[in-house]
């Protein structure tokens, strides 16, 4: 939600995402959770799409019964300004504006593949589809997943790897490089401009 309603630290100046917090919330809850399905699920039937964007619009529709917002002790309604009912084809609406936006191009939909990945559900690491059984089991499978608390940041679920530690080393000698390179660019420029100086 940050990096779509204040990108770089600014409210951002899209009118669409200014008016529609309540279906942009559901639209972002839904676009995770369909990420993860079909991380975790080889080719999903269009039932699971329904059903998953029916649990996400319950969810938010509760919201407002079930989460005390800090700071709001009178009961006018402050604390929800901007907040409307939504229904799927809201949620449908978020999800052509999210494409159309690039949005599944960020960093952190990216990141749902290596919350997957940690957890060791993704299709790829396991042996087997899981409807490979037979029978019908996306309603389990749908069920089984929940929705993470929107302060938690997935971080219960995140595992640093020696691949990640490989990773972040590497990264971490490139920006040192980097700044050294640019410190001795300054240097290089403070040493010209004070012998234009002297001249």
């Amino acid at each position: 939600m940050e990096t779509i309603v204040l990108p770089r630290g600014r409210r951002t100046t899209d009118d669409w995402v200014n008016n529609n917090l309540a279906p942009l919330l559901a639209g972002i809850a839904f676009l995770t959770k369909w990420q993860i399905i079909s991380l975790e699920t080889e080719n999903p039937e269009p039932k699971v799409y329904a059903k998953a964007r029916e649990q996400v619009l319950k969810a938010v529709m509760k919201a407002r019964d079930a989460v005390e917002v800090k700071g709001f002790e009178d009961d006018s309604g402050a604390a929800w300004d901007g907040w409307s009912d939504i229904k799927t084809k809201d949620i449908d609406r978020t999800v052509e504006k999210g494409t159309k936006s690039g949005w599944q191009e960020s960093s952190w939909f990216g990141s749902i593949q290596d919350m997957v990945d940690a957890c060791g559900t993704g299709k790829d690491n396991q042996g087997s589809d899981p409807d490979e059984g037979g029978g019908d089991d996306d309603d389990e499978d749908i069920d089984r997943m929940q929705m993470q608390r929107g302060d938690s940041m997935f971080q219960g679920r995140w595992v640093m790897t020696d691949r990640k530690r490989e990773e972040y080393r590497h990264w971490k000698e490139d920006v040192l490089m980097r700044i050294e390179e640019i410190k001795k660019e300054q240097k290089a420029q403070e040493i010209a401009v004070d012998g234009d100086v002297a001249a």
